[in-house]
């Protein structure tokens, strides 16, 4: 009987030299220390990107809160108008009246200036 012989691909179990292994080992220490830097730059960016989630978190928090209150401040020029006879000031913006107080003790009593002009007016 004769022998048929064929070339296959197998793995097969080698045990390693003393070089295979030092080789081994170098290899082992540049995987780790390449890894440590790749785990360390991945906790910069992922530092990076929760920061960036929590501002729009933040910022999408804020605009459901606008929307459900259907009101927003806005910091804006209007005119104080201080009412004597019924004790109040208005702040007027375009015409309206956004927001209307009682007037605090001090706000009650007339400027210097305001009677000035005033007492002008009336001498005119």
């Amino acid at each position: 009987m004769s022998n048929e012989r064929t070339i296959v691909t197998k793995t097969l179990t080698f045990t390693l030299t003393e070089t295979e292994i030092a080789n081994r080992g170098r290899d082992a220490a540049d995987t780790r220390s390449e890894l440590t830097e790749i785990m360390a730059e991945f906790e910069e960016i992922k530092q990076d990107f929760k920061g960036r989630i929590g501002a729009r978190e933040a910022m999408l928090t804020s605009l459901l809160r606008t929307i459900k209150r259907g009101t927003e401040e806005r910091t804006v020029e209007c005119e104080m108008v201080k009412d004597f006879d019924r004790m109040t000031v208005q702040y007027v913006f375009n015409g309206a009246i956004m927001e209307e107080r009682a007037m605090t003790i001090e706000e009650r009593q007339p400027s210097l200036l305001n009677r000035r002009h005033e007492s002008a007016a009336q001498v005119d």
